[in-house]
């Protein structure tokens, strides 16, 4: 009768592998046989082993000893060697928030390796204020760690005490602990719960505190808000729009109907990503209990993929592709700029529980006698219902640029539309089929040269950060390189998306004289335009006009825009030949003219008139106020992605009232 011995780790140990006598069976040696074998001999079958048929047994197979010599009950025994592991009576967990740990040490010398060890013998923890919140972010600068917990930055030495002196001063002395004193910082600022917005270059960390609607910088000199910088007022209300809980994330999307590990989506491709949970849409959602294991794109551009599925699913006309976000601020160094990066991003649209990408299309024909004017019907193509709004003309009303208003339905990609209103009607060509919502996000940099925020940015990175004198950010896990100079016309041009490059500034000479600005100049590229051109508002009036919300109203006075030097230029005999398209001199120009290198052009009133006012509208020029608020941008036309310098703008005004 076979007896069972259960092998215990504390009295055994491997000894050698199993070998093989020349026949088909494995055998144990020096044991005796439990039975008697076919082909004679004392031999112990060893199941699962047989080396001649599955090639190899041998190589897996082992027996094990007793670790006493000859298995005498007070026999010399071998010491047993390391032991892997501490075997836990009582398996707890322990999370400790606001608390430190560290483990054995990498010995370079030798090789030995102790980073996965941790001393229970030895206190090996040290605990900061748990009222200051849980630690959020470590780094480590010269021999100090810097912990930054979600409402107090501090730092910890290493392998250091310090000792203060009767008369106030400090002293340096070794310690045997490896983490000493954890010394606080002063002011009471932290990193809130968005540690992605740390920073650091030379001896500046750079962090942003939302709870107390703080950008951080921590240097040599101690704690400095840098939004102080002209940027108080505008970091409160973005910080205000952040919120630390997750968030549910809803990609909709058109899949055709099927039962499989995979299925085909036709739109919103590109925002699907790996390891979101699959759901059933419609009215009620289904949670399907799966989630996207692949991604294969058919036409990234048309939003197309085939997704594939942990496990059979069966889909209908509608499948939701769910994730959990937080709204985040993330920040970075742009070291070819020197300049600290912050991304305030939100996780999900405040409108909707979705995002999607917006319906796009591009101009075939500008057509002509058109005005600015939103909601303008399309007709042709497959569907119904979409309309665009006019944002630009040229000269004699042909459309510049436009965007998608209402994407209506039941059209395909490539319909051609035709928009109605003009004399000599406008073309557009759909290129891609989507909804409109997107995520709101506002990219700023802080330069240490002027103290100062400088510039707005149109990218919305997930990570940035720099190595080797480059900045890099990634973006839906794809990795960009900035300021590439190898790609030409590549400027303002961020994740394959071209961007205009514009300015905002105030005209503000002799602020306590109302003045009449007639013109406006400026030195530089070719291919700056005029968006706005605005003057201060008047005092609140009470207007008996029906269009005026509860009667109050406050005038502002605008000009028109200002076509660039080539987008407002066009043949004077053939009116119609305008921008690129005005080849035959004499040309005439809308827009700015180029004067000795200089590029001019008048102000055109954009107001209606006032009551009081006898003369008032295009029929005029120039605006009146105390001060302008004026925005220039790179046009559409002019070598788009090129270098565009702006070295100054002027006004010429007069005098208004005094």
């Amino acid at each position: 009768m076979a007896k069972s011995i259960e092998i215990d780790y504390f009295n055994t140990f491997i000894l050698k592998r199993v070998t093989n006598d020349g026949n088909i069976y494995s055998i144990w040696p020096n044991l005796l046989p439990s039975s008697t074998p076919t082909n004679g001999g004392a031999i112990h079958y060893f199941t699962g082993g047989n080396a001649a048929t599955s090639g190899d047994g041998l190589e897996l197979n082992f027996y094990v000893e007793e670790a006493r010599i000859r298995g005498g009950y007070n026999n010399t025994f071998t010491d047993y060697g390391v032991r892997a592991y501490l075997t836990e009576t009582e398996d707890q967990q322990q999370r400790l928030k606001s608390s430190l740990i560290y483990s054995g040490v990498y010995n370079s010398r030798t090789g030995i390796n102790n980073t996965n060890q941790f001393s229970v013998s030895e206190n090996i923890t040290r605990s900061v204020n748990p009222n200051n919140g849980s630690i959020q972010k470590l780094y480590a600068t010269n021999t100090n760690l810097n912990v930054l917990q979600e409402n107090k930055a501090s730092y910890a030495l290493i392998d250091k005490d310090t000792i203060y002196t009767t008369e106030g001063g400090t002293q340096t002395q070794a310690a045997k602990t490896v983490i000493g004193q954890v010394v606080p910082y002063s002011g009471e600022y932290g990193i809130s719960k968005n540690p992605e917005s740390f920073a650091y270059f030379g001896r500046r960390m750079y962090f942003a505190d939302v709870n107390r609607n703080a950008v951080i910088r921590l240097s040599m000199d101690g704690v400095t808000e840098i939004n102080r910088y002209g940027m108080f007022d505008y970091f409160r209300d973005e910080f205000a729009t952040i919120s630390d809980p997750l968030q549910r994330y809803v990609i909709e999307s058109i899949s055709v109907a099927g039962t499989g590990t995979t299925f085909v989506i036709n739109t919103n491709a590109d925002h699907v990503e790996y390891g979101m949970l699959i759901e059933q849409g419609g009215s009620t959602p289904v949670d399907l209990e799966a989630f996207v294991t692949g991604i294969a794109y058919n036409t990234p551009s048309a939003g197309k993929c085939t997704i594939t599925a942990s496990k059979s699913i069966t889909v209908t006309s509608e499948t939701n592709f769910v994730k959990f976000v937080k709204d985040t601020v993330e920040g970075g160094w742009d070291i070819h700029n020197k300049n600290y990066i912050v991304s305030t991003q939100q996780g999900v649209p405040n409108d909707e529980q979705a995002v999607y990408t917006s319906t796009t299309a591009t101009l075939q024909d500008g057509g002509a006698t058109y005005s600015a004017n939103p909601d303008i019907a399309t007709t042709g193509g497959r569907g119904s219902g979409l309309t665009i709004d006019i944002l630009t003309v040229g000269f004699g009303g042909n459309i510049l640029t436009f965007r998608i208003a209402n994407q209506g339905s039941g059209y395909a990609v490539n319909d051609i539309l035709t928009v109605a209103g003009g004399n000599e009607e406008g073309e557009i060509k759909l290129t891609f089929i989507g909804a409109t919502a997107t995520l709101d996000y506002n990219t700023v940099a802080f330069d240490e040269d002027v103290k100062g925020w400088t510039s707005f940015y149109s990218y919305d990175p997930s990570q940035m950060g720099s190595l080797k004198n480059k900045y890099y950010t990634f973006k839906n896990g794809a990795l960009w390189e900035h300021y590439d100079e190898v790609a030409v016309n590549n400027r303002s041009t961020f994740y394959g998306t071209n961007y205009p490059a514009s300015i905002t500034f105030i005209f503000n000479d002799n602020p306590q004289i109302s003045k009449n600005f007639h013109t406006i100049s400026y030195e530089g590229a070719s291919g700056w335009q005029v968006d706005t051109f605005k003057s201060d508002y008047t005092g609140m009036d009470y207007r008996y006009y029906p269009s005026v919300a509860g009667g109050f109203q406050q005038d502002q006075d605008t000009t028109k825009n200002v076509l660039s030097y080539l987008e407002g230029r066009y043949e004077t005999a053939t009116p119609t030949n305008i921008g690129i398209n005005a080849t035959s001199p004499p040309f005439s120009y809308a827009g700015f003219n180029r004067k000795e290198n200089r590029y001019v052009s008048p102000l055109r009133n954009n107001n209606t008139a006032n009551p009081g006012e006898v003369i008032f509208g295009n029929s005029i020029s120039g605006i009146k106020g105390f001060f302008a608020e004026v925005k220039v941008s790179t046009d559409n036309t002019t070598q788009v992605g090129g270098m565009k310098e702006l070295f100054s703008v002027s006004s010429s005004w007069a005098l208004s009232s005094q």
